[in-house]
């Protein structure tokens, strides 16, 4: 009987040493499961608040932009007012009098927008986000298509090499950057038609 129950003991105690086991292996496979779950909810969470932060930045930056071709066409009109009242109340002097001062006033203006120039490429290389330094480019490049066509060799190589880093360009900007390449000389087409590249692929595949 000693025997008998001896070895009954001996049963209950592997069956119960099993069922701990058992209850440990789900217990710790259920934490493993939650956590693995939290993990990638956290993963979504954090994407999806990433690219919400992303295209606010972008759509504060478009408003910006926009603010600032509006403020420079307003600076522009009013020096052209500015230029031909001055020319109205010249026109009694001689026209070799008015040359120097004519010349002048471009002279001032020609250095207002190199010092313009100056810093946004500035701000288009220092910004830390290729996204954002493509929206920079972008700008820079509408302002030298129409008054530094010298700079836009630099500024398309910019954008090759942003979006080569990994910068990409919103669909709307994707159009505006198609407008400008249009409009380019011919002596341009081969550097624009590496951006046109350049965008379709992106678009593809980023």
């Amino acid at each position: 009987m000693r025997e008998y129950h001896s070895s009954l003991l001996d049963t209950v105690y592997w069956a119960l040493g099993g069922v701990f086991v058992v209850t440990g292996l789900l217990l710790g496979f259920g934490w493993f499961a939650n956590f693995k779950v939290y993990e990638r909810d956290k993963d979504a969470l954090r994407s999806e608040l990433e690219a919400k932060v992303e295209a606010a930045v972008k759509e504060l930056a478009a408003g910006a932009a926009k603010d600032l071709a509006a403020l420079q066409q307003a600076v522009k009109e009013q020096a052209d007012s500015s230029k031909q009242a001055l020319e109205s109340s010249l026109k009694g002097l001689s026209a070799e009098s008015v040359k120097p001062l004519s010349a002048s006033i471009s002279g001032l203006d020609r250095r207002l927008f190199q010092l313009e120039l100056l810093r946004l490429k500035e701000k288009m290389k220092a910004n830390p986000s290729d996204n954002m330094a493509l929206t920079d480019a972008l700008g820079l490049l509408e302002l030298c298509h129409r008054r530094e066509e010298d700079e836009l060799p630099d500024i398309l190589h910019f954008i090759l090499k942003k979006i080569d880093a990994g910068g990409r360009f919103t669909a709307a900007e994707i159009t505006r950057v198609n407008a400008v390449l249009d409009k380019l000389p011919a002596h341009y087409k081969a550097l624009s038609d590496r951006v046109r590249a350049k965008l379709v692929a992106s678009d593809l595949f980023g």
